[in-house]
């Protein structure tokens, strides 16, 4: 099995307050169809969401409000911290994670990250090690992928900030903290563990379990 490792520690991101939240979006606002369950709060600039119920929220839904805004801002604040941690190791030639394993550290790529199959990340004991995955474009978590966190890895330590917009596929388990500049679109199934956040876009969600994770 391949082996990435890097030569840059990854500090961990900062969310601020939508460290609370499993979703949080601007003016684009959320979209549910199904029977979404987000555990965690849920925030955006907008007035209204769209699904819920019969979606579930089991925290808090702060819309247009002074929380729902400050919990886009400090999102907004991490998307930046994220995007400009340096040095990182440039996994731009990579088209497909699948079968790696990841240690510790930050990882960039120019275009996009896509992932078929299995990706393990592997903490190596280090219960406080953090990963940071940039990307140029876009994350693509295709069909029955999975994040696996071994030796210690929390999803609360993962961040996936991405360039443009994440999508998230059918059946597939996805571990860590999406940061995208554009929307994230999860697929009919898929779970999440850690916080989904969209800049620009919306964030629409099928029939998923979305829950925020705390170090």
């Amino acid at each position: 099995m391949a082996a990435l490792a890097s030569t840059a520690t990854a500090n961990i991101v900062n969310l601020g307050t939508a460290v609370s939240y499993g979703v949080v979006a601007g003016s684009a606002g959320i979209t549910s169809a199904g029977l979404t369950v987000v555990t965690g709060n849920v925030g955006t600039t907008a007035l209204t969401i769209s699904g819920f119920g019969p979606g579930i929220v089991t925290g808090t839904q702060n819309l247009g409000n002074s929380a729902g805004i400050l919990a886009f801002t400090d999102g907004s604040l991490a998307y930046a911290q994220a995007k400009g941690i340096t040095p990182f190791t440039d996994i731009s030639t990579l088209n497909d994670l699948t079968g790696k394993t990841v240690y510790p550290g930050v990882y960039g790529s120019a275009t996009s990250i896509s992932l078929t199959g299995q990706l393990f990340l592997d903490a190596k004991g280090n219960s406080s090690a953090t990963w940071v995955f940039q990307m140029g474009t876009a994350l693509l978590i295709n069909l029955g992928s999975s994040i696996v966190l071994t030796n210690g890895a929390k999803p609360c330590n993962v961040f996936w900030q991405v360039g443009s917009s994440a999508t998230i596929e059918v059946g597939t388990a996805f571990q860590g903290n999406v940061l995208a500049y554009g929307g994230v679109a999860v697929k009919t199934s898929a779970s999440v563990k850690g916080l989904l956040y969209a800049k620009t876009q919306s964030v629409t969600l099928q029939g998923n379990a979305v829950t925020r994770q705390t170090c």
